[in-house]
């Protein structure tokens, strides 16, 4: 195998501590230590209070989705050049996924693209 990208960790002894208190109280997840730890964090830093965690980028693509409040079948457009998720999210949102092409110089959303996709697509 030839490492393309390899990360630099920290030393696992670092880890070894903060994995006890987990362990200790068996709560990975949702209102644990660390799952507010990071939720205070965040907001802080993104200076909004109401910030929360999801388990997967799934699942904030879904609830930002639906927290838009679109109706079911609205068309939602998304660059071809993604992964799964991004399409499977707008299904589960209850959207229509249509696929953008990218320009390829940028392999962002290409304009002339989405124009024409919009002008098929755009809602009634």
């Amino acid at each position: 195998m030839i490492p393309i990208v390899r990360p630099s960790l920290p030393p696992l002894e670092d880890y070894v501590t903060l994995l006890e208190r987990i362990w200790e109280t068996r709560m990975l997840s949702n209102f644990s230590e660390f799952s507010q730890l990071f939720e205070a964090q965040a907001a802080t830093y993104l200076d909004v209070p109401e910030t929360r965690g999801v388990v997967s980028c799934d699942i904030g693509l879904i609830l930002t989705l639906k927290a838009l409040s679109l109706p079911d079948e609205a068309p939602c457009f998304i660059s071809d050049f993604t992964f799964n998720s991004t399409a499977n999210a707008a299904l589960w949102a209850s959207l229509r996924p249509v696929l953008v092409d990218i320009d390829p110089l940028t392999f962002n959303m290409s304009h002339e693209s989405l124009a024409r996709r919009w002008e098929v697509n755009r809602p009634a």
